[in-house]
C-alpha cells in the first residue's frame, strides 16, 4: 500500500468532540490544538431531532403512523479525517453534528423485525458501553419509536400532499427566465429514481427510499415530487402496468410512484438519430469501442431519453433529479438538497466553466474566494455564453445569458465538468450526429445530477434534429452550446488514506490524457464518490451494518461505540 490508510473513518459515537477542537486524522491542520486539550461533550452522549425545514413549512401526514424522525449527536467522533474534496462550510451543509445508522434509518425499519413493522435488518442490540448514549426514549434503549410500516402507500400520501400544496408552487413556465422572480411561490422538482425490472431490492434499498420519500415529498410538504422511472428490459407492452410491477421485484408500497419506459419507444422518439450498432454488433471490437454494438438509443448510451420525456409528459415541474439507486447520503436528504440549489444559483458565470473543470480542495486551495481566483490566474480566457459547433447551425436556448448570479442551474453536478476531447475517456468521441471531431464537448462522470425543464428540451430538441452524446456527456455539452448554466457543486468526498496533498492536488487537477477521469482514474477508487469508488461501498457497509469490509470486526467495542458520521453523500453502494 503506497500510502497508509486512514483508521478515523470508523470511529464510534462514544468519544464525540466538537468540531472546533477536533484534530483530523487527515489532513493535518498546523496549529491545531493538542490530543489533552480537547473539550468534552459530556458523560452521557444525547441524540436530538434534526429538523432543516423552513419556519412555516407544513409536513404532510402518513396516514395512522406517526411522522419519522432523524436524530443527530453534537460533535463527531474523536480523530475524524476531513474530506479532501469539497466543502461543507462552503455549501452550507452542518458538519457539526454525526449520524449513526439508528438515528439516521431507525425510523424507516432499519434497526427492529418485522414482526414491529420494521425489516429486520441490522437489529438492535443494547450492548456494553450503550449506557453512556441517551436516544429518543431512554438510555442504552433503541433511539426512536418503532414505526410499523406494513401496508404502507407512498403513492396515495404523496398524491394527497401534492394536492394539499398545490398553491405553494409555481407553474413551470415561470422558469423559463431562469432567475428566481417568484415571490413565495417554489419551484417543483421531480426526483427520478431509476430503477429497472429484475432489480433485487435489498432492507437498505427500501429504508433508503423511504427516507428520500419522507424527507424530500412528505415532510417538506411537497417540495418534491418522488417517482420511480423503471426500465422495463422485456417485451412486456407498457401498458400492462400491472403485471410488469408484479414481475418487477419493486415492493407493493412503491407501486403508485412508478413510472414506465422501455427502449423501443426512446428510439421511436428518436428515430432521427443515426444508429449503427447492427453494423457492429458481430464485429470484434477494442475494449475502447465496445459500446458501439449499443443501441443509440439505449439505456447505456443514452441515460437522459426517459428524463426528457418524462419532462414532456410532465410540464408542472421546472427541475428533474436524476437519482441513482446506489447513491447513499449519511445525512438529511432536505438539507443536502436545498443547500445545492442555494449554493449553485448564487454562482456568478463569469469563470464559471473553468472552475467547473477542477476539484476544490480546501487543504490546498484556503478559502473558495482563494481557489476562484486561482482558476482564473490559470485560465483566464472564461467562456460565457453559448460555444459555436462546427458544422451545425444551432439556435442557442439562451444567447445572451445574465450574470449568473440569483439564477437557477440548469444542470447541477457532483463531479467536475472536463474537457473529454483531450483525455483518455473511451466514450468522448460518442457524439452521432455532431460531424466535427472539434465539437465542443464537456463531460461528468456518475449520471447523478439535476437538470431544468430548459436544459432538458434544449436536449429533446437536438435529440429531434438527429444529433446526441453519450449520457455523461450529453446534459454538460447540451448546455455548453446552448448558453446555459452548469454548475459542479464541491461537495465532501472523503478518501480512505493520507495521500501526500501536493500528490493528490497534482492527479486530481491534470487535465488531458494525463488526467483522472480516463486510464488514471483508479486514483479516485479511495475516494467515497466516483462511478467505481472503492471506499465508499465499504464505509458506508461499515456503517450501516457495524462490519469494516473485508476484515469482519464490529465497530462497536473495538473503536468506541458504533460508527457516526458526518453527512456524506456516498456513490456506490452494492448489495
Amino acid at each position: 500500500m503506497r500510502f497508509p490508510k486512514l483508521n478515523n473513518w470508523y470511529r464510534g459515537m462514544y468519544d464525540l468532540v466538537p468540531v472546533e477542537v477536533n484534530v483530523p486524522e487527515y489532513p493535518t491542520k498546523p496549529g491545531t490544538p493538542a490530543e489533552g486539550d480537547r473539550a468534552a461533550l459530556g458523560a452521557l452522549v444525547k441524540s436530538r431531532v434534526y429538523n432543516p425545514y423552513p419556519k412555516g413549512v407544513k409536513p404532510c401526514g402518513f396516514g395512522s403512523r406517526e411522522a419519522p424522525q432523524v436524530r443527530v449527536f453534537d460533535g463527531i467522533p474523536k480523530g475524524m479525517p476531513d474530506a479532501l474534496v469539497g466543502s461543507y462550510g462552503e455549501l452550507g451543509l452542518d458538519d457539526k453534528v454525526c449520524f449513526d445508522r439508528y438515528g439516521r434509518l431507525g425510523s424507516y425499519g432499519y434497526g427492529y423485525s418485522e414482526k414491529e413493522g420494521g425489516l429486520g435488518e441490522a437489529v438492535f442490540r443494547s450492548t456494553t458501553g450503550e449506557e453512556k448514549v441517551e436516544g429518543a426514549h431512554s438510555v442504552g434503549g433503541f433511539p426512536l419509536k418503532k414505526i410499523d410500516w406494513r401496508g404502507i402507500d407512498w403513492g396515495t400520501l404523496q398524491t394527497e400532499c401534492s394536492v394539499s400544496n398545490y398553491g405553494r408552487f409555481s407553474s413551470s413556465s415561470s422558469e423559463s427566465t431562469g432567475r428566481s422572480e417568484q415571490g413565495p411561490k417554489l419551484p417543483r422538482t421531480a426526483i427520478l429514481i431509476r430503477t429497472w425490472t429484475g432489480y433485487k431490492y435489498t432492507n437498505n434499498d427500501i429504508a433508503n427510499l423511504r427516507s428520500i420519500i419522507s424527507e424530500l415529498s412528505l415532510l417538506s410538504g411537497g417540495e418534491y415530487t418522488v417517482f420511480f422511472l423503471m426500465h422495463v428490459k422485456d417485451s412486456t407492452p407498457l401498458n400492462q402496468k400491472e403485471k410488469i410491477l408484479s414481475n418487477s421485484g419493486l415492493p407493493k408500497e412503491f407501486w403508485g410512484l412508478v413510472s414506465l419506459w422501455n427502449e423501443p419507444s426512446m428510439r421511436k422518439a428518436y428515430s432521427t438519430i443515426p444508429d449503427d450498432s447492427a453494423g457492429f454488433s458481430h464485429r470484434r471490437l477494442p475494449g475502447d469501442l465496445g459500446y458501439l454494438k449499443l443501441p443509440v438509443c439505449g439505456v447505456y448510451r443514452s441515460t437522459f431519453m426517459p428524463i426528457q420525456q418524462f419532462a414532456v409528459s410532465h410540464p408542472e415541474f421546472d427541475f428533474f433529479y436524476n437519482w441513482e439507486m446506489d447513491a447513499r447520503y449519511t445525512g438529511h436528504w432536505y438539507h443536502l438538497l436545498s443547500q445545492f440549489s442555494t449554493w449553485s444559483t448564487q454562482q456568478p458565470r463569469k469563470g464559471l466553466w473553468e472552475r467547473n473543470e477542477r476539484f476544490y480542495i480546501p487543504a490546498i486551495h484556503g478559502s473558495w474566494q482563494n481557489f476562484v481566483a486561482d482558476t482564473q490566474r490559470r485560465n483566464n480566457n472564461t467562456i460565457f455564453g453559448p460555444v459555436a459547433v462546427p458544422g451545425v447551425m444551432i439556435n442557442p436556448t439562451l444567447p445572451n445569458p445574465p450574470d449568473g448570479v440569483g439564477e437557477h442551474a440548469d444542470l447541477i453536478t457532483l463531479n467536475p465538468l472536463f474537457k473529454p476531447d483531450d483525455t483518455t475517456w473511451f466514450l468522448r468521441n460518442d457524439h452521432p450526429g455532431y460531424p466535427s471531431p472539434s465539437t465542443p464537448r464537456r463531460a461528468s462522470i456518475v449520471a447523478f445530477s439535476r437538470l431544468s425543464r430548459r436544459l432538458l428540451m434544449a436536449m429533446h430538441s437536438e435529440n429531434e434534429a438527429g444529433r446526441t452524446m453519450f449520457s455523461e456527456m450529453f446534459p454538460a455539452s447540451t448546455a455548453l452550446i446552448h448558453g446555459l448554466k452548469a454548475v459542479y457543486v464541491p461537495h465532501p468526498i472523503g478518501f480512505d488514506r493520507a495521500w501526500p496533498l501536493g500528490f493528490m492536488e497534482k492527479t486530481l487537477q491534470t487535465s488531458g490524457r494525463g488526467g483522472v477521469f480516463g486510464v488514471r482514474e483508479h486514483n479516485l477508487l479511495s475516494g467515497t464518490w466516483y462511478y467505481n469508488a472503492e471506499f465508499a461501498g465499504r464505509v458506508y457497509k461499515a456503517w450501516g451494518k457495524g462490519v469494516k469490509g473485508n476484515e469482519g470486526q464490529e465497530d462497536r467495542g473495538e473503536r468506541g461505540g458504533r460508527m457516526c458520521l458526518r453527512g456524506m453523500l456516498i456513490h456506490p453502494v452494492k448489495d
